[in-house]
């Protein structure tokens, strides 16, 4: 077959536009193209534990998301926006009824968001942060949510701009830690919000280095916080507790496994941690690690059934839920959504 001059220079043209576009794009087209061809992996880390309790499936989220997180109140759990597929944002607040295994959609949050803060304080539902596009802008928003009329409300803006933090309650009080932020703001910054004035304290011990996609809950009136990396790189296995009494931070024992992107929770004074990513490896974890405080020390449980990352957990009725995710890490994360709700019963 012969091609005529037209022709060839056409094909020539249009190979130089597209290897133009790649160049131009840059790294995240090129992982999002390869993501379409690569499939979600598990982390080759041994988890072999059945040792604690098992696992049973739940009903599935209305609208299968990643990056979410969840706030527990009066026995429901509620988990506000989330990641989609093709990068975009919801704005859906969905609560589950573990007595029921049913889910409910209420009045959605003010705007799109996903790798929030999200936490409770006198029956009110408090969301900071997160991302409002793909992965830029971070936003410094803080919004309420009140059950009893089913509405939104906007707060005092943090004093920066951040996604991926932890966000946790202690005593009245929100604390802010870690976190991705823009570059031009100082990323190891604590802070503390006073919902009785409406004011945020950003003069708090700050952190001994940046950490964003990092996880942290409240045991005793302290903030622990787990994990996390910074900027794409190597995980964390860092865990530092803050005393908001003393203003310090104290160093505790490494977790076990390294990870980012991950679902924590405490039940019975215990921290579980569940999930997470490797993103320089793009794989996410099925491991199911606890922690106990009071011995400074690690334990394996029996593994999450669904290995994933951007995922949440929350416990209720004494049981531990696991709720949504991506199966796949990184640039896969849009092709692999998950609904999925894992219930943990611990043994009595």
């Amino acid at each position: 077959m012969k091609f005529s001059r037209i022709q060839i220079t056409g094909v020539i043209a249009a190979i130089l536009i597209v290897a133009t576009l790649a160049i131009y794009a840059g790294p995240r087209a090129a992982s999002r193209l390869q993501a379409q061809f690569t499939p979600g992996k598990v982390c080759d880390i041994d988890s072999t534990s059945t040792v604690g309790g098992s696992w049973s499936p739940g009903r599935d989220l209305p609208l299968a998301r990643g990056e979410t997180e969840v706030a527990v109140l009066n026995g429901l759990i509620y988990v506000p926006g989330g990641l989609l597929a093709d990068w975009q944002v919801s704005p859906q607040f969905d609560v589950y009824n573990p007595a029921t295994d049913s889910w409910q959609t209420l009045a959605p949050l003010p705007k799109g968001l996903h790798h929030v803060g999200v936490d409770v304080i006198d029956g009110l539902i408090y969301v900071s942060g997160g991302y409002s596009v793909e992965f830029f802008p971070n936003v410094n928003g803080l919004w309420v949510y009140n059950p009893k009329t089913n509405e939104w409300k906007q707060l005092a803006d943090m004093p920066g701009h951040r996604a991926a933090q932890a966000m946790v309650a202690i005593n009245g009080k929100l604390y802010v830690a870690g976190g991705d932020a823009p570059d031009w703001e100082n990323p190891i910054e604590v802070w503390a919000y006073d919902p009785a004035t409406n004011t945020w304290d950003a003069s708090l011990a700050p952190l001994s280095g940046p950490r964003d996609h990092v996880k942290g809950v409240a045991v005793d009136g302290k903030l622990y916080l787990f994990g996390g990396r910074w900027k794409h790189s190597a995980n964390y296995a860092s865990v530092d507790v803050y005393d908001p009494a003393t203003n310090t931070w104290t160093h505790k024992q490494d977790m076990p496994t390294p990870r980012s992107g991950f679902a924590v929770t405490v039940l019975d004074g215990k921290v579980h941690i569940l999930g997470g990513e490797n993103y320089p490896q793009l794989c996410v974890y099925a491991q199911h690690e606890v922690y106990d405080p009071a011995t400074d020390s690690w334990s394996s449980w029996p593994a999450l059934p669904t290995p994933r990352h951007g995922v949440a957990a929350a416990v209720a009725n004494d049981k531990l839920y696991v709720i949504s995710g991506a199966t796949g890490s990184g640039p896969q994360t849009r092709f692999t959504l998950s609904g999925a709700v894992e219930i943990f019963t611990p043994d009595k």
